[in-house]
């Protein structure tokens, strides 16, 4: 797993630019204060889901084809 880097570094909005819609919170102030994994929704409803895993790391399913692909720590 890689390092989270410095609070408010544009890390989520470059993910959101990747993404091409707003998945994360973005502002001033920092927003994502804990781990999450960004990955492909392969359900058929193709619906965004998140969910907690026992290790306290946050799982985000979002509809998006460049997940297919490549997930985003966050």
């Amino acid at each position: 797993m890689c390092d989270q880097g410095e609070f408010n570094s544009g890390k989520s909005s470059v993910i959101n630019a990747l993404l091409g819609k707003r998945y994360l919170a973005e502002g001033v102030l920092p927003t994502t204060n804990e781990i999450a994994l960004l990955k492909y929704a392969d359900n058929d409803a193709k619906k965004e889901r998140s969910e907690r895993h026992a290790d306290g790391h946050f799982m985000y399913y979002l509809p998006v084809e460049l997940l297919k692909e490549v997930s985003f720590p966050s």
